[in-house]
């Protein structure tokens, strides 16, 4: 696992709880502050791939009304820790999408699984598997290969886009030159040389040829 960055957003930071290297999290605190105005100066300026917050923290605003804010700017997954337990709170609360609710005072052990579980179920939704250990980040749009990124020209990633969007839909070759080319004449050649350069890119893994165009390997059904 990654060492994940994690911003902490509460008024009464007790850093014991945070000494979590002898329970198998590698991680780095990227942040602590205890106000809305200092929170999103953080998430503005830097990218943390984890938010521990309270609900009760300093200010005007409290933990759930920043979580909204943030929610609005990027999408980082986040666990409340908090003494709240009025439950209409709370039920404000899980609307806001947290990926646990954790009670102070709690046991370390209990906040490490629940970052671990968190951050695995975050990239389940953030990535889309494609086989062969190739993956698409969800988010930025990219094609990643054991989790590197793989540089594609403006022309290759219209083309896995479009195969994307029609997904169990078959790309048409006349289809595909429209979208990426528009209606400019080509040579015949042009849109062979940018599936070859796309294959040779992702190692061939990726795409189907078929009789009438092309369809990602993940939805080519016999």
């Amino acid at each position: 696992m990654k060492t994940i960055k994690i911003l902490i957003i509460d008024k009464s930071i007790n850093r014991d709880l945070f000494k979590l290297d002898y329970l198998d999290l590698d991680y780095e605190i990227s942040g602590q502050v205890n106000n809305y105005k200092d929170a999103l100066e953080i998430i503005n300026n830097s990218s943390p791939d984890f938010i521990l917050i309270d609900i009760n923290i300093n200010g005007n605003k409290d933990g759930i009304q920043t979580i909204k804010s943030i929610n609005k700017i990027k999408n980082i997954p986040f666990i409340y820790i908090t003494s709240v337990t009025n439950n209409d709170i709370i039920n404000k609360a899980i609307r806001t999408g947290p990926c646990a609710y954790l009670i102070k005072p709690f046991f370390n052990k209990s906040l490490v699984i629940a970052i671990k579980l968190a951050m695995l179920t975050s990239k389940k939704i953030n990535n889309t598997d494609l086989g062969y250990g190739f993956h698409m980040d969800n988010k930025n749009k990219i094609i990643c290969y054991n989790n590197i990124q793989i540089q594609l020209s403006l022309n290759e990633r219209l083309f896995f886009n479009l195969l994307l969007t029609n997904k169990k839909k078959v790309s048409t070759f006349l289809e595909i030159e429209e979208k990426i080319f528009g209606y400019e004449r080509i040579s015949s050649n042009s849109l062979k040389q940018l599936v070859y350069r796309f294959r040779k890119k992702t190692n061939n893994k990726v795409i189907k040829t078929l009789t009438s165009g092309y369809i990602l390997n993940m939805y080519f059904t016999k």
